[in-house]
């Protein structure tokens, strides 16, 4: 529990004041803090003398002791009307009851606020002084936050709210040294979250656990590990010294407090005004009088507060007072320099000065920490562990400390030369080459804050020393981790404090020229610091969810290959399940290649990740911003909502969409932006792009487009959509125009030989003269001849060389087939001067029927869902597989594929009559340049011989999608459904790319790689505006292989 400081007082909960609207969780007792504590003076307190060491102390009891109740004061003061409250006040006629009430946050209640500032401030990379923090935030930012959930444009008692969290540990200065400051320039850090044993703390105001769930399927075991190699994370990074198999539960530390100035009166009626009431205690006379002092002063301290005025009087003076160069120095000597000199040498002396301090405070850190741990079998019994823990946490300190000291002696040396320093570069230059060892040392810093909260918590007599320590005068209240980051804040200081001196140097003068060196090589350690520091976080996060990751459903297992070491945590962030406050939260990890979802849970004092859910490989995720539709969730939250949808696409995304809740719009952007700046790395690699075949936005995704071939040398295509027949050029500018006006039109054919247009409509068969595509207006009248009825699909190939129309009907029992074959004028002219007979002025094209072939009509039992015809067979997709037809032969039909085969048995059992399925296959055969084939099935892709038997038994290819259609470009090949492309390489088996999409349509028949101009065109969805389609070819980024 985060006990507040001497000046609150300790009252029960439930004597405040009423219930406030959807508090967290809260218990008691609640500290009440007076603002007239809040100044910047009452961060010092008096100097104690000659306290006794903590170590020395062993063992301590815990303190339990309440300080007195301190009562408001009152005035018996009467307030003028005209002076009003300008506490959480948007307008002077605003009330303070609707004030307080519209942000739904009680806001004299901390833990309240320290909520919803954690809940609204969007944590990110921040620099300062060339040292990159993580998960920070500026002065300003918080500031702006509080003033929303304080509903006041008042900073400066945000200001004051904030410093009253801060000082409760709810946040700190990145350095340890000040409070909150409305700045840009001064970041801050959340305190991280703590492991408490239940049996202590577990109950303490202001703690949130992690596990609060409105889900009541949730299963609170821990799932087994899956393999026994990822057992002892823990033991191995810490050691097992202790029997900690005891109940953990993981907490938010809120402060617990009240900010009585921001409290209610107890008098009903003063709600409705912003000044005083009658009554002597009403918390409107302390902001009355605050504000007063305020109006008077003209200022207030909003900004820097430096702790370092805390006067300790310690047992070792580990800090001296700030002293100015001028104080040293003789009146004389000093009006013998110019103005800028003397500001020159304060910022030399205040070099000087720090770099003092700095060595005390490492002295502090072995003196007060080192020494007694190291030197006592109590705090950390176990000697072994207790010599790795020294090494984790405190690292090479003392080798940084060695360094600084001779920079010390060296700058001191030089200022005993002279009270007037001359010159100082070179002295830096010198020493600025060892810094070396601050890159490994700034790169242990996460490790060792995690070993050090570790064993706060699972070794008591160390967190009772800690405690202690940390409460010691010399520590000047200051955490253990701000003087562990003071090594790498002091690199990062150097460049300010040389850049003063800098800005004051003569320009004729060494320093100008020594001093920009020293800065680029600081500036470098710097940035392989900050490098090393996140490669070196990178790597632990990785081990420590490697090591702790568990699966909800074991058959979700899959390895996610952590340990890799090109492996990357792109983004890690805390979503909830709906908006609703105190909703289920979920840890979602973005790594470079997976997206997981999981939930954090506890057993003994490991904290493990439970994924709950499929792990979604970056090529088959798509994230969405649109909410699944929850009718429970319906009108229970009238505040703004930021879902993120994450759809597994793909066969193994059977779960279905999933949707997750940001806190804000600014947390949901970034994983838009990171999700998909990593599909865009990942598609740099892209083996196709997609290249538009018409001019964007010129035709409506209201009528579906179904099939697409090109004539003229592939210049030109005829277009198959539901509402007509469009034609245009192969072109990016391009604009289809319409030429018939005919309805339900699912698939086209040009004939050029015999100069005709096919086109299937409403499952009706016709043939137009080509010149249709002249047409500048469509037309529906245009002469046409019918072939045939209720055709579900046709095909055109040469088979027996010979230009054949395959024309199935589907009947009750079976599909029958007939064949046509394609009569032009060229033959009739052959035909006629064999004969020696006349021959006549060319006819119209439909003047030359297609010629049916006789005894060429097979009977097929049950559906037919394609055909391909070759030199002498025709192919047929039915329930029962691929059936093949000898055409120069009379010969029984027999399968593609040999059902005696037992490396095929994983097909060819769904192709017996024993599993029969009704449901339609879409089955496809490629022959490759190698002249191997490859059977491409609704799941799965392999190779197959001339007689049907599996070849190349180790390879296949198994479908992520459900593909509705296949393409072949040599070595490639791509399956097309409705959400993706897949674009598989058949020498290795691997998936080269992933082409996403909405309403993906592949427009041309498979056997497209056959004819002279293989050009793959598809369509989809515009993804600016899904009103319209893009048609679009897909294009080779890489030339084709040869055989």
């Amino acid at each position: 529990m985060t006990r507040s400081r001497d000046s609150t007082t300790t009252l029960q909960a439930n004597n405040a004041l009423g219930p406030p609207p959807s508090p967290p969780p809260h218990a008691e007792p609640v500290y009440f803090v007076s603002p007239m504590t809040q100044d910047s003076s009452e961060c010092s307190a008096s100097p104690l003398s000659s306290p006794t060491p903590p170590w020395q102390q062993y063992p301590m009891t815990p303190y339990t002791s309440n300080p007195p109740i301190r009562q408001p004061s009152t005035s018996s003061n009467r307030y003028p009307p005209t002076l009003g409250i300008n506490i959480g006040q948007h307008t002077s006629t605003t009330t303070r009851s609707s004030r307080i009430m519209s942000v739904n946050v009680y806001p004299a209640f901390l833990s309240h606020v320290a909520f919803e500032l954690r809940q609204r401030v969007i944590l990110g990379p921040r620099l300062k002084n060339g040292v990159e923090y993580q998960n920070a935030f500026d002065g300003q930012e918080a500031v702006d936050k509080l003033l929303i959930i304080l509903g006041t444009t008042n900073r400066h008692l945000a200001v004051r709210v904030g410093r009253a969290l801060g000082q409760q540990r709810s946040f700190h200065d990145v350095i340890y040294e000040r409070q909150l400051v409305d700045s840009s320039s001064e970041i801050y850090q959340f305190d991280e979250r703590l492991l408490i044993p239940t049996g202590q703390d577990s109950g303490s105001p202001g703690s949130m656990t992690l596990d609060d769930s409105d889900n009541d399927d949730d299963n609170d075991d821990i799932p087994p590990p899956p393999s026994a190699a990822t057992e002892h994370f823990y033991d191995s990074l810490f050691g097992q010294r202790f029997d900690i198999r005891q109940s953990f539960t993981l907490v938010d530390e809120f402060p617990c407090g009240v900010f009585t100035e921001l409290t209610h009166c107890y008098s009903p009626t003063c709600l409705l005004d912003d000044r005083p009431c009658y009554s002597l205690s009403c918390p409107k006379i302390l902001a009355y009088e605050r504000q007063k002092r305020h109006l008077r002063e003209q200022s207030i301290d909003t900004t820097v507060e430096d702790r370092s005025s805390f006067s300790t009087g310690s047992l070792h003076d580990y800090y001296r007072q700030h002293e100015l160069w001028s104080n040293t120095v003789p009146q004389q000597l000093r009006d013998t320099i110019s103005e800028m000199e003397w500001k020159r040498q304060e910022s030399i002396f205040e070099l000087i000065f720090t770099e003092d301090n700095f060595v005390r405070s490492i002295d502090y850190l072995n003196e007060m920490w080192i020494e007694p741990i190291s030197q006592s079998d109590i705090i950390i019994p176990n000697a072994q562990w207790r010599e790795t823990f020294l090494k984790s946490v405190f690292a090479n300190i003392m080798t940084i400390r060695n360094i600084h000291v001779q920079l010390l002696s060296a700058l001191q040396a030089r200022q005993r030369e002279h009270p007037i320093v001359s010159m100082i570069g070179d002295v830096m230059l010198e020493h600025v080459y060892n810094m070396e060892p601050l890159i490994q040392y700034g790169a242990s810093r996460y490790q060792a804050k995690f070993a050090l909260e570790h064993e706060r918590m699972i070794n008591r007599p160390f967190a009772a020393f800690a405690s202690r320590t940390e409460a010691h005068p010399s520590s000047r209240r200051l955490q253990l981790n701000a003087f562990l980051s003071s090594p790498t804040t002091r690199a990062g200081r150097y460049s300010l404090l040389l850049e003063a001196i800098l800005k004051r140097t003569p320009d004729n003068h060494p320093d100008r020229e020594a001093i920009p060196k020293v800065m680029e090589i600081i500036k470098g350690v710097l940035d392989r610091m900050n490098h090393t520091a996140g490669e070196t976080k990178n790597k632990f996060d990785l081990r420590r969810i490697h090591a702790n990751l568990r699966f909800k459903n074991q058959s979700d297992y899959i390895d996610l290959h952590l340990l890799d070491p090109s492996r990357r945590i792109i983004k890690e962030d805390r979503l909830q399940k709906s908006p609703s406050r105190g909703s289920t939260e979920y840890q979602v990890i973005l790594f470079d290649h997976y997206l997981i979802i999981t939930r954090v849970r506890l057993e003994g004092a490991s904290l493990y990740y439970v994924v709950q859910r499929p792990p979604i490989p970056l090529e088959w995720l798509m994230v969405t911003t649109e909410a699944q539709t929850n009718a429970s969730l319906i009108g229970t939250n009238s505040r703004p909502t930021y879902p993120l949808t994450f759809h597994h696409l793909g066969r193994k995304g059977n779960g279905g969409p999933f949707t997750l809740y940001c806190k804000s719009e600014p947390a949901r952007k970034p994983w838009l932006d990171k999700i998909h700046q990593m599909q865009a790395i990942r598609e740099r690699r892209a083996v196709f792009k997609m290249i538009p075949a018409i001019k964007s936005r010129t035709m409506s995704s209201m009528y579906k487009a179904h099939h697409l071939v090109t004539f003229n040398g592939g210049q030109q295509y005829v277009l198959a959509t539901d509402n007509g027949v469009y034609v245009g050029h192969t072109e990016e500018s391009s604009v289809p125009s319409k030429i018939l006006d005919i309805q339900h039109v699912t698939q086209v054919h040009v004939l050029e030989g015999a100069q005709k247009l096919l086109v299937l409509a409403d499952r009706i068969l016709w043939e137009y003269a080509l010149h249709v595509v002249n047409n500048t207006q469509p037309k529906n009248d245009e002469r046409r001849t019918m072939i045939e009825t209720s055709v579900p699909f046709f095909h055109v190939g040469v088979c027996l060389q010979r230009t054949t129309i395959c024309v199935p009907r589907k009947n009750r029992l079976n599909t029958s087939i007939t064949l046509y074959e394609q009569l032009t004028w060229e033959d009739q002219i052959k035909k006629l001067k064999k004969a020696r007979r006349h021959i006549p002025p060319k006819p119209h094209p439909l003047d030359l029927h297609m010629r049916k072939l006789e005894r060429k009509e097979y009977s097929i039992p049950g559906d037919v869902w394609d055909i391909e015809l070759t030199n002498s067979k025709m192919l047929m997709s039915t329930s029962r597989g691929v059936i093949i037809l000898n055409m120069a032969q009379d010969e029984r039909p027999g399968h593609l594929l040999n059902h005696e085969d037992p490396l095929l048995h994983f097909i060819t059992h769904r192709e017996s009559e024993d599993h029969f399925r009704s449901v339609q296959k879409r089955i496809v055969l490629f022959r490759t340049p190698d002249a191997e084939h490859i059977v491409c099935y609704d799941e799965y892709a392999f190779f197959i011989d001339g007689n049907g038997n599996r070849q190349r038994p180790d390879f296949i290819i198994e479908w992520e999608g459900s593909p509705e259609a296949y393409a072949f470009s040599y070595p490639y090949l791509l399956a097309f459904e409705p959400n993706f492309v897949e674009i598989c390489d058949i020498v290795t088996g691997e998936r080269v790319q992933i082409i996403r999409g909405s309403s993906i349509k592949c427009l041309v028949e498979h056997n497209i790689y056959r004819s002279k101009i293989p050009i793959v065109f598809g369509a989809m969805n515009d993804a600016s505006e899904d009103n319209y389609l893009n048609i679009f070819r897909l294009e080779r980024t890489v030339s084709p292989l040869t055989s």
